[in-house]
């Protein structure tokens, strides 16, 4: 699954360190890790990653949800990783194509298992 890339946008840095090294760890190559809003759009415009570890809360003049929105156009896989528990914003992030939802703090197999249930929905 090497050819699986991600990209971590989370900013606690030793959460985002921590999830590359399993990410590695699983065979999948990890393309950075970001913690704005601004350098997440442009990176995921660029880089087109296949899939975004997308925290709700981060730096920047937009949410993860919003960048969610804003890289619609694009085949990529989003998986929300938030401490949010609370229905309304999961239903803004379910709204959005192409997600996941994940609650901190989560388990890595749960974490793994999410991302190799999206890996045959890219392949479309």
């Amino acid at each position: 699954m090497a050819d699986l890339r991600i990209l971590i946008v989370e900013d606690n840095l030793t959460l985002a360190i921590n999830l590359e090294a399993h990410f590695v760890e699983w065979g999948y190559e990890v393309l950075g890790i970001i913690n704005s809003s601004e350098d997440a759009l442009e990176f995921i415009e660029d880089a087109k990653p296949d899939v975004v570890l997308m925290d709700i809360n981060i730096k920047g003049e937009m949410n993860g949800i919003e960048v969610t929105k804003a890289i619609s156009h694009l085949n990529i896989f989003v998986v929300y990783i938030t401490a949010e528990r609370n229905q309304e914003t999961y239903d803004l992030a379910a709204a959005t194509k192409g997600v996941s939802y994940l609650v901190k703090p989560f388990d890595m197999l749960t974490l793994r298992g999410t991302i190799e249930l999206c890996i045959p929905h890219l392949r479309e």
